[in-house]
């Protein structure tokens, strides 16, 4: 086989420094606790809570959370935040599985948690979190409970009197005594999503009495917690209701009161669920969480709050990112999810100076958000090993006993992936690709309007399988013989699936004439479009969408910006497969671009 030239590289994005940003392995005092560094793994759900023999149903940290959050401990972050729990019962249903925190039966998974991420020199904490009008009674057969909110479930929530609030509040003391005697190292409170204590916060009147229950339950919380445990707020930062909420200034004001009460010991800010700030996709603007985080700051700090840091949210992408942020003086910490997700060990390759090699967030939200808006255990698209580190996870990769030949045909997402993974184990490895640049259809993927950083799922591959010595042939079409000459032990084949518009989906009846003249799948649309321009489909196109994800949505986008007049049918109400804020960015751009979508509609023919 002659051979061929070098591998292209993919779409190229901005390149990572490889570090070490001092500024982020700084250590941050948390009240009567000092974290190694500034870096925190926020609280999130992940749906992997072990069963409750009392409960009847899933809400206890067990091994597979542990493990998951250990991992990122042992990759250098500085604190680990488990949640949200459930504080009662009434908030049991948060989302499906939540861990709960009322119980104490809770110590013992706590316990682990603490030891586990202590080996690693981290601080390991609980977000306590009441769901309030979020909480679905479909389990604990109670009904929600708000301030007056209206619910958002079919149930009507039931409106709290006096003896619940003081029930509430024995409820956030009880928990954090459970987080003192698991060894914990602190509390973090969670007033920022849409849930009770947020709820108690919108009633009306001045700044004392809307802070009158988060007063009560801090002290109760700080009571408990004594003088060895932090305690926290998480905050939206702003409801973005323009009225009904606090605003900017309203948190900004909260946070700066709840400092110099001596109630608190740090501040996070993690933007609004509603907002798109929590989750941010590759779509969204990064720095509006900064921002927010900014103004708390700056006001804690007029108050007098010099003692009390605040933690930035938002999707810090790259160690330089998150750096920035510091430097800035916008934040005394970084609160990260996904990046972290992505990559255990993000914290620890930028302190060692490999941080080329951080494997990167893409902000696709297909695994984690999106999975969790399922019902589904959280996963990552471009980490295999999430929820599965005890299988997959570090220290789970050893050399094979034997060095074979592995021959790889398919230089997409799959065939880097088996290709670095089996030189990493110490086998030989040559990959073969009939493409002049390896990455499959991603290349297509990231040609959609804002979709290029998914380029990154191949740029990070071929990194390693550079880096571990495989030898990548790009122009070539693998052959029975080729291959066989090649004397390979075993051989993978990763040469991905084919898109047919004539496949059926069971709730859309057969397209008549989806195998005629002019009707193409949508991976020959796009080929068609990035090989020809924006008009090699006509001038005027129908989208038949059947699967409610980006596909459609995207191609309407750079359809419609080049002038063609497009057209989105579906079935579904929209992209629906997408996760939320996804979705949204992607029917306001389609939209924008000058595309008409039409919703809840067959086609007939």
């Amino acid at each position: 086989m002659p051979p061929a030239p070098p591998d292209p590289d993919p779409t190229p994005t901005a390149p990572t420094a490889p570090g070490p940003h001092d500024a982020l392995h700084r250590p941050l005092r948390l009240g009567p606790v000092t974290a190694p560094n500034r870096v925190v793994f926020g609280a999130h759900h992940t749906l992997f809570a072990e069963p409750s023999d009392t409960y009847g149903e899933p809400g206890l940290v067990g091994p597979r959370m542990v493990r998951y959050l250990a991992e990122r401990a042992a990759g250098g972050v500085g604190t680990v935040v488990c949640g949200p729990l459930a504080v009662h019962p009434d908030s049991a249903a948060m989302a499906p599985n939540t861990p709960i925190a009322w119980d104490r039966r809770v110590i013992g998974g706590w316990s682990l948690l603490a030891n586990a991420v202590h080996e690693h020199g981290a601080l390991a904490m609980v977000q306590l979190a009441h769901g309030g009008p979020t909480v679905s009674g479909g389990w604990s057969k109670r009904p929600a409970v708000s301030f007056g909110q209206v619910t958002h479930r079919p149930e009507g929530p039931r409106r709290l009197g006096p003896d619940d609030v003081e029930d509430l509040v024995r409820h956030f003391g009880r928990a954090a005594r459970h987080a003192g005697a698991a060894g914990l190292d602190g509390v973090e409170v969670d007033l920022a999503g849409e849930g009770l204590l947020h709820g108690s916060m919108i009633t009306g009147g001045d700044l004392d009495g809307r802070l009158r229950m988060v007063r009560d339950v801090l002290a109760a919380v700080r009571g408990a917690a004594g003088d060895r445990l932090a305690v926290g707020v998480s905050i939206g930062g702003d409801e973005h209701l323009g009225r009904g909420g606090l605003g900017r200034a309203g948190w900004a004001e909260a946070a700066a009161a709840l400092a110099g009460d001596g109630l608190i010991d740090f501040v996070e800010v993690t933007g609004w669920p509603a907002s798109s700030l929590v989750a941010p996709s590759l779509y969204a603007d990064t720095g509006a969480v900064v921002a927010l985080a900014s103004a708390v700051r700056a006001r804690v700090r007029e108050v007098g709050g010099a003692e009390v840091p605040v933690l930035a949210g938002g999707r810090h992408v790259t160690p330089g990112e998150a750096a920035g942020v510091l430097g800035s003086g916008a934040a005394d910490g970084v609160r990260l999810v996904r990046p972290l997700i992505a990559d255990s060990n993000w914290v620890a390759r930028d302190r060692d100076g490999e941080g080329d090699a951080i494997r990167r967030c893409t902000g696709c939200n297909e695994s984690c958000s999106g999975n969790l808006v399922r019902g589904e255990p959280l996963t990552c698209a471009t980490n295999p090993a999430v929820g599965r580190e005890a299988l997959l996870g570090t220290g789970t990769m050893f050399k094979a006993p034997l060095a074979r030949r592995v021959v790889v045909v398919g230089g997409g997402p799959a065939g880097l992936e088996a290709a670095w993974v089996a030189a990493a184990r110490g086998h030989r490895v040559s990959l073969l690709d009939r493409e002049p640049q390896v990455g499959g259809r991603l290349h297509a993927a990231a040609s959609l309007p804002g979709r290029g950083e998914l380029a990154e799922f191949v740029a990070w591959r071929l990194g390693e399988c550079r880096r571990r010595g495989v030898e990548v042939r790009t122009g070539v079409t693998a052959t029975a013989g080729s291959v066989v000459a090649l004397e390979p032990d075993a051989v993978v084949v990763a040469t991905g699936a084919i898109g047919d518009a004539r496949t059926e989906v069971a709730w859309h009846p057969p397209i008549v004439g989806a195998d005629g003249p002019g009707v193409v799948d949508h991976e020959s649309a796009l080929t068609n479009v990035l090989a020809d321009g924006p008009r090699a489909l006509g001038a005027k196109v129908v989208i038949a969408d059947l699967v409610g994800f980006v596909e459609a949505f995207g191609l309407a986008e750079l359809l419609g910006g080049a002038g063609v007049d497009v057209t989105v049918v579906s079935p579904l109400a929209g992209p629906d497969a997408a996760d939320p804020d996804t979705r949204r960015h992607l029917l306001r751009r389609a939209r924008r671009a000058g595309a008409a979508i039409l919703a809840q509609r067959t086609v007939a023919s």
